[in-house]
């Protein structure tokens, strides 16, 4: 987080809007927002998954539309220590230890 660029308005306004997203769909689905569920459900299960499939799709189209409406670019950037966390982060425990031990002890 840069802290020169933080704006608590817009970051209470979104956090509130994720929340009430959430609770409206565990009203309506009598289950909790995970996008790794709701993909594998997508890919996997047979029930909802036109209710996952309009999720994702919102996921993706939401900051899209957005962008149209306000006409504010969106802008992404990843730091080199988070891309490195992405990447390691997901590869499993042996394979982290090993690199990590490689690191620090060559």
């Amino acid at each position: 987080m840069n802290i020169v660029n933080f704006t608590p308005l817009p970051a209470l306004t979104g956090g509130l809007l994720i929340g009430l997203s959430v609770a409206l769909f565990f009203v309506l689905n009598g289950r909790m927002i995970g996008i790794s569920g709701i993909a594998s459900n997508l890919l996997v299960s047979k029930d909802n998954r036109i209710d996952n499939f309009l999720f994702l799709v919102g996921l993706i189209l939401g900051p899209l539309i957005y962008n149209l409406i306000s006409g504010k670019e969106i802008i992404i950037s990843i730091s080199i220590a988070s891309r490195s966390c992405l990447i390691d982060c997901n590869l499993p425990l042996p394979i982290r230890v090993f690199l990590l031990n490689s690191l620090i002890f060559t």
